[in-house]
C-alpha cells in the first residue's frame, strides 16, 4: 500500500508502478549520435546592455503614470493645485532615486524596485493636516506651508525607512 500526493491510500499492483513501467525497455529508440548537449547561450555585453536599456525604458513608461497619480493622491488638498507641476517633478525625482538605489543595492539580480502605494494614504493625511494647521495663520506665506509639508513628509518617510531597516537587522 502506498499514498498518493493527496495523502490517500492507493493500491497499485507492483507490476504497474512507475519504477517498473519505465525501467523496462524504452518505446523510442534514440541514437547516441543524434543527442547533442545543450550549452548555455552566451550573450555579448552589448546585447545585455541593449536588453537592460529596453527593460529600463519599458519600466519607465509604466512608472511615469504611477508616480503622477501618487502625486495627485499625496497632495490632494486644493491648496497644492497651483504647485502641482513642481510637485509632480519632485515626486518623479524621488521615485527615480528610490528605483535606482533599490535596483543597484538589491541582492536580487532581476530587481526593478518600484515605489509602492501602501503609505500614500498616510502621506496624504499628513499633508492635508499640515495645510489645515498652517493655513490658519494668515501671515504665513504659501512657500512656508509647502516647505514645511515637504520636510515633514521626507522626514517621516526617512524615519520609517530607518525603523524598517533596524527591524530587519534586529529581528
Amino acid at each position: 500500500m502506498a499514498t498518493n500526493s493527496m495523502g490517500s491510500v492507493c493500491n497499485t499492483p507492483r507490476d504497474h508502478t512507475r519504477a517498473t513501467r519505465f525501467s523496462s525497455h524504452s518505446l523510442i529508440a534514440v541514437e547516441s549520435s543524434a543527442v547533442y548537449p545543450v550549452d548555455a547561450v552566451e550573450t555579448s555585453a552589448s546585447e545585455n546592455a541593449v536588453k537592460s536599456v529596453m527593460y529600463g525604458l519599458i519600466n519607465a513608461i509604466l512608472v511615469i503614470p504611477v508616480f503622477m497619480s501618487f502625486t495627485a493622491i499625496i497632495f490632494s488638498d486644493p491648496f497644492f493645485q497651483p504647485y502641482m507641476p513642481a510637485l509632480v517633478k519632485l515626486v518623479g525625482f524621488s521615485c527615480a532615486v528610490h528605483q535606482t538605489i533599490f535596483t543597484l543595492k538589491s541582492s536580487l539580480p532581476f530587481a526593478i524596485g518600484q515605489v509602492q502605494d501602501a503609505g500614500l494614504i498616510f502621506l496624504s493625511a499628513m499633508s492635508s493636516s499640515i495645510v489645515t494647521i498652517l493655513t490658519a495663520d494668515k501671515d504665513l506665506p504659501p512657500n512656508a506651508v509647502i516647505a514645511t509639508t515637504l520636510v515633514t513628509l521626507s522626514s517621516a518617510t526617512m524615519l520609517m525607512g530607518l525603523a524598517l531597516i533596524l527591524t530587519g537587522h534586529v529581528l
